[in-house]
């Protein structure tokens, strides 16, 4: 084994389907692009480590992948975040991380999807092509939300979309602001007759599945449909789409760099 490894951290998900498109094929472009590198995969979740572990299913925590990393001889370790913004999770990730940092000849963090305006600019450009609108059509977008300050970007993302003329776009979130109530509000002064509705998330997992698109009164498909709206779910995590991944990919490389 060479002395050069890419550790591959994610949230995780115990959505089989969703991972093997997104978590999966993000491993993939990297050992594509980088054959003779180590590659490990860890996810810094872990309710879904103990679920998946359950069923037969072994995933490395943080600070197992990184001792694994370094009992195999690894003195080069380059880290790819695949997390959405610098949220409690990413943060919690770069303290495991912090305590190894004299124990490596050389760490690099790459960063999640949203580091900085170019990523904003670039996913509405992304997210734009992928879903083109008729007049009568809104797009709404399901984030996580967090109570973290990185929140705000929720809000640039919204303002990217209005800028470039996608005022149709809508942005909302599961567990922060804004929220469902916000994009009913937005939507009946917009008076859509129909909305195609998919998650602002790297998997098509729980969230998007039960709290998106479930059947119960209270997901965000039942919701929009109850305003007399037609509802078209659009279950793709942002993973599945090969330009989100390169983004990814690009943030590694700017790490690998430094």
């Amino acid at each position: 084994m060479g002395k050069d490894a890419i550790l591959l951290i994610s949230f995780g998900t115990t959505y089989d389907e969703t991972r093997e498109k997104t978590i999966n094929n993000i491993e993939k472009a990297i050992s594509e692009k980088y054959p003779s590198y180590a590659l490990v995969q860890a996810y810094t979740s872990s309710m879904i480590i103990r679920s998946l572990s359950k069923r037969g299913m072994k995933i490395f925590n943080v600070k197992e992948a990184l001792q694994k990393l370094l009992d195999d001889g690894i003195e080069n370790l380059h880290i790819q975040s695949t997390h959405i913004i610098c949220g409690d999770e990413y943060e919690k990730m770069l303290r495991m991380v912090s305590e190894y940092e004299d124990k490596f000849k050389t760490i690099t963090v790459g960063k999640p999807l949203f580091a900085d305006y170019s990523d904003v600019e670039t996913f509405t450009n992304i997210i734009s092509k992928a879903f083109p609108l008729e007049e009568d059509e809104a797009l709404v977008l399901m984030g996580h939300g967090t109570e973290h300050e990185i929140n705000k970007v929720y809000e640039e993302i919204k303002a990217e979309f209005d800028k470039k003329g996608f005022q149709n776009i809508l942005v909302g979130t599961v567990e922060a602001k804004p929220d469902i109530e916000d994009i009913i509000e937005a939507l009946k002064e917009m008076k859509p007759k129909k909305v195609k509705l998919t998650p602002l998330m790297l998997v098509a997992g729980d969230h998007a599945t039960n709290d998106m698109a479930g059947d119960e009164d209270d997901s965000w498909k039942a919701i929009i449909a109850n305003e007399g709206i037609e509802v078209e779910v659009i279950l793709k995590g942002l993973g599945e789409y090969e330009e989100i991944r390169t983004i990814y990919m690009n943030h590694l490389e700017e790490s690998m760099k430094k």
